[in-house]
């Protein structure tokens, strides 16, 4: 099965510790997009030119919850069976809900004018200058200088006050012109933003090309590895208990995962990025060392979105899975045996895929 993505012309990805950091153009002049904020290096040295977009943001943090997993399954020696089994109820319905995270789609911004100080701070301000300026029997002159404080005070107030307008007026500019970009789906602009919105994401996320109004995306995912062998359950007597998970539930709890962190990186993107009206989203995964201890990016799972796909699902009732079946397109996910594990996706059979595997580096010392 065929899979359409359209990356920028001369993208990297970057995968490391710190997350996903796209370079995109020639080497004497690259934009950068991703962790650790957007923008340009060129020969001179870096040049920023981005501040975060204020409208994307998270409405429940799910950045942990990987990370949690892993911890529950970790910390189980020593632990009581009865903390044991909390643990990873916590952490696994905390990852069955990662799809159901909520974003507020981005808005024009609007930028308030700053704050300046008071009129009896200035004053106050004023009145120690007059008590260090003249002592306690230089009453005259103290007198004469007290006088002066309310004028003093006005012209300060309409000076700092025409500075904050003039600063709130520039900014707004550099705004306005911004959100142009974004709603005109400027690639520089709507990868700018994301790499912002994205920042905090644990499984870590990059856009690799915008072409019209559709957006293509790559999320690195953890390995199967942080699944626990072990569930919550129930034993006959309907007592809590923990028992060994089967392949199969541990395939199935893995396959949730990922397409929770595919599923809620696309409603971040969508948020993010109000006038793109489709998403092409490739999952991968780090492959374990070889012999000579190089590691290498493995795509997992691939599909897209259109916005009106993923308007009126029930969130909070469908799971992962369900939602990716019904409301994507061009999906490609293979699970092969009985236990239905989750396998790579083969570069070969699906050209684009393996042209954005071909620009992943991966850093194994970060």
């Amino acid at each position: 099965m065929g899979f359409s993505m359209r990356m920028s012309k001369g993208v990297r990805v970057r995968a490391s510790s710190r997350g996903l950091r796209v370079s995109v153009g020639p080497r004497a002049a690259r934009v950068h997009f991703g962790t650790g904020r957007a923008g340009i290096s060129t020969g001179a040295g870096p040049l920023t030119v981005y501040a975060p977009l204020g409208g994307g943001g998270r409405g429940t943090s799910t950045s942990s919850a990987s990370r949690q997993l892993r911890g529950a399954t970790n910390g189980l020696q020593g632990s009581s069976k009865a903390e044991q089994i909390r643990a990873l109820a916590e952490a696994i319905q905390k990852i069955l809900s990662l799809h159901r995270e909520d974003f507020t789609v981005a808005t024009h911004p609007q930028i308030p004018r700053p704050a300046v100080p008071s009129a009896d701070t200035l004053a106050q301000k004023y009145e120690t200058q007059v008590v260090s300026q003249f002592n306690i029997l230089q009453r005259r002159q103290r007198r004469e200088a007290r006088a002066q404080i309310p004028q003093l005070v006005e012209t300060e107030r309409q000076q700092l006050i025409a500075q904050a307008e003039a600063d709130r007026q520039e900014l707004q500019q550099a705004w306005d012109s911004f959100w142009t970009g974004l709603v005109a789906n400027d690639p520089a602009t709507v990868m700018a933003a994301l790499g912002a919105a994205f920042e905090d994401n644990e499984a870590a996320a990059a856009a690799v090309g915008v072409h019209g109004d559709e957006l293509s995306l790559t999320v690195e995912v953890p390995g199967i590895d942080v699944v626990p062998t072990r569930m919550p359950g129930t034993t006959a007597a309907g007592n809590p208990s923990l028992k060994k998970a089967t392949k199969t539930e541990l395939n199935d709890l893995y396959l949730l995962m990922v397409s929770g962190y595919v599923l809620v990186t696309v409603k971040e993107a969508l948020a993010t990025a109000p006038a793109i009206g489709s998403v092409h989203i490739v999952a991968f995964r780090q492959t374990r060392p070889d012999a000579y201890g190089h590691v290498s990016a493995e795509a997992v799972l691939a599909a897209s979105f259109t916005r009106g796909s993923l308007t009126g699902i029930q969130w909070q009732t469908a799971n992962a899975i369900q939602i990716l079946n019904d409301a994507s397109t061009e999906l490609v996910c293979i699970q092969q045996g009985a236990a239905r594990e989750l396998k790579p996706i083969d570069p070969g059979a699906n050209p684009e895929i393996g042209e954005l595997l071909a620009a992943v580096d991966v850093e194994t010392n970060s």
